[in-house]
């Protein structure tokens, strides 16, 4: 924050470390890391400097700021400074300037009437900012989705030509997410056109394959099969996508992997060969193997949650953890389970009991033992461990 706020410390470091990037670009993205592990004054600190903001018209540097304001968490932002976050007209450029409408309209309906006239009229990126998408207007719903499907097809024709652009929103995992809740006007076959193309981005990709995953029973039923095996070919690497200098492929083949499991394109019961793929590979896909393993929830997979959660990263071993506390909050898993779990919550790190504390908080059933685990991690030494438990956003 001094970097960006105070110019002194900025040419300071400029001198002193002569980069050869956008700085402020990696600055800014470096604090949108760090903000959700800052203290809450902290946060309203970087708030009132947020609402202070010179008009930022680059895209690139209004993405990053979009960034900061969505890690912010919601408890946050007061009313004052929601209502005060309403930006002038064309301040910014779109993509932060949507951003902050999004966070004014929790307070004042001349932001949400305007963020709605703006998706009447086919925005892109304007359904993140509303946040609920069950309830809106037909005629938004109709332009949104028309909106979307031509994007989403235009990206799977421009990979074709081989050229990749840089859309400030995931345009596939909004399409996906509209489509779910309005059926009778979705729009599928832009989505099979993208994830079946071969030379599609990855990142273009991967949050559509995890929409998908997360709700695969919205799938029309007549077009089921298809997804499942082109979910099934980016599992196996044959339509993962290329990877460009701005993204990366990880994790894809793991969402792919539980969608085709989803959508009965690979039954483990016959052919555990993906399954295994992911526990054998790389951390990404053993974190998706933890997910899987939590879906299945066979006596097989409980033991393989019990060896993840001891795994030697700690992103798999919160996934195994987490998968863990899901199955022994509505009592399933047994001993193993149990046990696998009372292990875990003592690990050292801040991923693994955090994991746990949140998969315990947001189970609606809780057996007397998990209820107990849950109190004991609300007086976690760890702040951002106890605020999970207590529900905190």
């Amino acid at each position: 924050m001094d970097c960006l706020f105070k110019p002194s410390t900025y040419r300071a470091f400029v001198e002193r470390t002569s980069p050869t990037y956008l700085l402020e670009v990696q600055l800014v993205e470096s604090l949108a890391g760090v903000a959700p592990a800052m203290g809450l004054r902290m946060q309203r600190r970087l708030i009132k400097r947020i609402l202070d903001l010179p008009p930022r018209r680059q895209q690139i540097l209004a993405t990053a700021w979009r960034g900061v304001v969505l890690a912010l968490p919601s408890r946050a932002w007061t009313e004052e400074t929601a209502r005060r976050a309403k930006p002038k007209p064309r301040r910014h450029e779109s993509s932060l300037q949507l951003a902050l409408l999004g966070i004014a309209s929790r307070f004042d309906d001349g932001a949400r009437r305007s963020l709605l006239a703006r998706a009447g009229r086919g925005s892109i990126g304007v359904i993140a900012s509303l946040g609920d998408v069950t309830d809106l207007p037909p005629a938004v719903v109709k332009a949104q989705i028309e909106k979307l499907a031509d994007t989403v097809g235009k990206q799977a024709e421009e990979a074709r030509r081989g050229t990749f652009g840089m859309p400030a929103f995931d345009l596939g995992h909004a399409l996906v997410v509209i489509n779910n809740w309005h059926p009778e006007f979705a729009r599928w076959e832009p989505l099979l056109d993208l994830l079946s193309e071969p030379q599609a981005s990855a990142e273009h990709k991967a949050g559509a394959i995890a929409a998908l995953a997360n709700a695969p029973e919205r799938i029309p039923q007549e077009l089921r099969e298809e997804f499942g095996q082109v979910a099934l070919a980016i599992a196996a690497g044959e339509l993962a996508g290329t990877s460009t200098f701005f993204d990366s492929d990880e994790g894809i083949t793991g969402r792919a992997t539980i969608l085709a499991i989803e959508l009965g394109a690979v039954d483990v019961e016959r052919d555990a060969d993906p399954y295994l793929g992911l526990l054998a590979g790389d951390h990404p896909e053993r974190v998706w193997a933890a997910h899987i393993a939590t879906r299945l929830a066979r006596p097989p997979d409980v033991g393989i949650l019990a060896v993840l959660a001891e795994d030697q990263h700690p992103a798999v071993r919160a996934a195994a953890a987490a998968g863990l506390a899901h199955l022994a909050a509505s009592g399933e898993g047994g001993e193993l389970a149990r046990s696998a779990l009372s292990r875990a919550v003592k690990d050292g790190g801040v991923w693994v009991p955090q994991a746990i504390a949140g998969a315990l908080a947001a189970s609606e059933e809780r057996t007397p033992d998990a209820q107990r685990l849950l109190a004991d991690l609300r007086r976690h030494p760890l702040a951002a461990v106890s605020a999970l438990a207590r529900g905190d956003r």
